[in-house]
């Protein structure tokens, strides 16, 4: 079932100010939980500490769709991967989730074979193939289910289909295809003669799964369509009563997938050499056949394919991410429909033929009306990205949804402000420029890859970069860096091996730095340096005045490809992350590692990011973790989310009290981050010792303590800072220390008058030196006003 998540209402702590002082230990009873649920503007539930969600999780599955079908009524859609997931058609709502594998299902992905779900003819039951000789039933409205057990066997199966009278299942797996009734009682089989592998090309993706058999009932129920892999370029059709062989079709080539035509005179086939044929169903002979040119340098192949109602268009999958219609008489193509950003392996449509639904390896659910040949949002809400970037002020946030469109919105609550895009292109990431002016897009479409840079307050393109994607397709901007004062912007292209540097002022490419595999880059705080690192496993410092690299690292110990890396702005150190799921941090000037920890979700793309303050790391894994961590002890000091699969992006805004994170749910939130529950109560004096001591987590907590409560805190500061900082002042040397740090970034939490103030004061006292810049930027990052956390 899909998780309901209740949020408790934000207990802050009280400290007894008129009464309490210095030194004597104060608790205060908490308030009561009042148990509130968080919902998002649609109404639908929101993780715990979610503030806001960008995108809706209407039609769209946790996960990429292997399969789909669409009820015979049309209320109902169900796609199936590693889960089972089941949606109402009005609203796009999940109904319900379940564990596929757990209930027995084999998540092959996409392969060679029938669906692995099947619906009954009144469309209130489905069916998977489960467990060694058993079929799940599920009931689509409640997630209850039955098991049917299949006698006599011993076999495992993988494809089903049901019979339009719902009296028949045709069941294929490795050794066989059989047809029982629905009590599961063996009517007739038809043997696989496994000889060898099942194709001699061992790149064919399709095959890794191995032998296999699949089955397809005729409209009319006489008839059963059989293809098995000692024989994948026929089709025998057979009496659907008997098995009794009635003719043969012979493919030109395997057979991927098939669909019976309305009125059941044709089939269609979707065949390995990247072709749709048309076959006469009673005869067996071609009718005609449409190749499909497909470039995909990787593997090239026609996925799914099915028949309109009124039997006038063959839709079909590719692995160039379309969606092909046909004329189903000539075999033309009339349209082409782009929208998914992987193969397409489901398609259905509705019963009255105006709109198609299509569901594949991205794992979005697709809406196409089908006469304006045009994709269709979600009955409520935008289908969001991965793609999110928050403003350095923490007050706008910008997200690209599935349609090229990139919004510019509200971090308070999500209301839209703006709207920017370019045709045909998906945006593969996104960035503000240090004053927040501006926001660079990067994308790819139509044959190039693209960079933009919009006027955040007018929504006018400042510059466009915009180059050939060369020989691989998949190319596309990895990551972004904007050089302090802004007036630069460098961009990773991993397929291409190169960072790309642009001149924001005259508009023009400054520089093209080769770096195998590139993956990630990071301007350094001043400006004077560019790193860069990848799947190379080595990092480079680039000087920006030549372009030549400074200082080069090849690390060799682990699988240390890396994802992600990212400057510090205070405290002279970057971090770089790993494919091993290493945090690996480094002295800013020589390149000299500094500390080494586990990330144990490991990462699957560059989802890491420096607080503003360079006291925290947060990091997004490969099963959908949002952490924050403790850079220079590597010690988790908070479990900030979570998404419902890959997290690709995480960003600060300028205070660190909340955090983006985007993710292959392709929705993205802002999240608080502040500790859930009660904070730490008691002697303030403990609370100080929190703060600048050497444990992350207790720091983390008591910095959010004091935060709330700026007069014990301002007393606590003024009584214990200064002889944490006179000999910072009074010598003007030496790098503040991380509990010099803590505090700083106390002052800028408060944002009180009287923390102004100081911060003021001790830039005078220091200017010049390291502790006068970190007070500085502690004095830039202060809040507005004081004021109570999120949420």
């Amino acid at each position: 079932m899909p998780r309901v998540s209740l949020k408790s209402a934000w207990l802050g702590v009280v400290f007894a100010a008129a009464s309490a002082q210095i030194g004597r230990a104060v608790d205060v009873a908490p308030p009561a939980k009042t148990a509130v649920e968080q919902v998002d503007r649609l109404g639908d539930p929101l993780p715990q500490e979610a503030l806001v969600r960008l995108g809706t999780l209407r039609f769209q599955p946790p996960q990429c769709v292997n399969d789909m079908v669409l009820s015979p009524d049309g209320k109902t859609l169900v796609t199936i991967g590693g889960l089972i997931v089941v949606f109402d058609t009005a609203t796009g709502k999940q109904r319900w989730e379940a564990n596929a594998n757990e209930s027995g299902y084999e998540s092959h992905g996409s392969r060679y074979g029938g669906c692995g779900l099947a619906f009954a003819s009144h469309g209130r039951w489905l069916y998977m193939p489960s467990h060694r000789d058993e079929v799940t039933l599920w009931d689509v409205f409640t997630g209850h289910q039955r098991i049917l057990s299949i006698h006599p066997g011993n076999h495992l199966y993988r494809s089903v289909a049901v019979s339009p009278d719902g009296r028949k299942l045709a069941l294929g797996g490795a050794e066989q295809l059989i047809v029982c009734d629905t009590q599961g009682t063996l009517l007739f089989e038809i043997k696989n003669d496994q000889h060898g592998g099942v194709t001699k090309d061992r790149n064919d993706r399709l095959a890794f799964d191995g032998h296999y058999s699949a089955g397809w009932f005729s409209p009319d129920r006489k008839t059963l369509a059989v293809v098995t892999s000692d024989r994948p370029d026929v089709v025998r059709l057979v009496d659907s009563e008997t098995g009794g062989e009635r003719s043969r079709v012979a493919l030109a080539n395997r057979l991927v997938r098939l669909a019976f035509s309305p009125d059941g005179k044709r089939i269609a086939a979707t065949e390995r050499d990247n072709a749709v044929r048309l076959y006469a169903a009673d005869t067996g002979k071609p009718v005609w056949s449409h190749i499909i040119k497909l470039t995909n340098i990787y593997e090239n192949y026609t996925s799914c394919v099915t028949f309109s109602p009124d039997n006038k268009i063959v839709a079909v999958g590719a692995t160039d991410n379309r969606i092909y219609f046909c004329d189903a008489a000539t075999g033309n193509e009339i349209a082409r429909l782009s929208g998914h950003r992987w193969y397409p392996w489901g398609l259905a449509f509705t019963s009255d033929g105006r709109i198609l639904y299509s569901a594949g390896l991205d794992g979005t659910i697709r809406r196409w009306d089908v006469a304006a040949r045009t994709q269709l949002p979600p009955p409520t809400g935008v289908h969001g990205s991965e793609v999110v970037a928050a403003s350095p002020d923490g007050q706008t946030l910008a997200y690209a949804d599935d349609f090229g469109h990139v919004h510019v919105v509200d971090a308070k609550d999500g209301s839209e402000r703006r709207t920017l895009n370019r045709p045909d292109v998906n945006y593969s990431q996104l960035a503000f420029s240090p004053d927040g002016r501006r926001l660079a897009g990067g994308a790819a479409g139509a044959g190039e890859v693209h960079t933009v840079v919009w006027d955040v307050k007018t929504g006018d393109v400042v510059c466009r970069f915009h180059w050939p994607l060369g020989r691989d397709p998949h190319s596309n901007v990895e990551a972004f860096s904007f050089s302090p004062d802004g007036k630069r912007l460098a961009a990773a292209v991993f397929r291409q091996g190169a960072a790309y540097v642009f001149d924001l002022v005259n508009g023009i490419r400054i520089a093209r730095l080769k770096h195998s595999q590139i993956y990630g880059l990071s301007f350094s705080p001043d400006g004077r340096t560019l790193a860069t690192a990848g799947w190379d496993s080595t990092i480079r410092l680039i000087d920006t005045d030549t372009w030549k690299t400074r200082v080069q690292t090849k690390i060799n110990d682990g699988d240390a490809r890396m994802y992600a890396v990212c400057y510090a702005g205070e405290g002279g150190w970057l971090a770089t992350a790993h494919m091993d799921g290493k945090v690996r941090i480094w002295n800013a000037a020589d390149l000299q590692r500094l500390h080494l920890f586990d990330v144990p979700a490991h990462f699957i793309y560059g989802a890491m990011s420096v607080s503003p303050d360079s006291l925290w790391l947060a990091t997004g894994g490969i099963s959908g973790e949002v952490s924050l961590w403790d850079p220079m002890t590597g010690e988790k000091v908070w479990d900030v989310g979570r998404h419902r699969g890959y997290v690709y992006t995480v960003g600060f805004g300028r205070d660190s009290r909340t955090l983006v994170s985007g993710g292959d749910d392709h929705v993205d939130y802002l999240w608080s981050l502040r500790p859930a529950g009660n904070l730490p109560t008691g002697d303030p004096h403990a609370l100080w010792d929190s703060l600048t001591g050497s444990n992350g987590s207790a720091a983390y907590q008591a910095l959010w303590a004091l935060s709330e409560t700026p007069k014990i805190a301002m007393d606590l500061i003024n009584e214990r800072a200064p002889k944490l900082i006179r000999p910072l002042i009074d010598h003007k040397e030496g790098e503040p220390t991380v509990a010099v740090r803590c505090v700083l970034a106390l002052l800028s939490q408060l944002g009180t008058p009287e923390a102004r103030h100081l911060l003021k004061e001790w830039v005078e006292r220091s200017a010049g030196a390291k502790f006068g810049t970190a007070a500085s930027a502690a004095l830039s990052r202060m809040r507005p006003a004081a004021g109570p956390s999120p949420k």
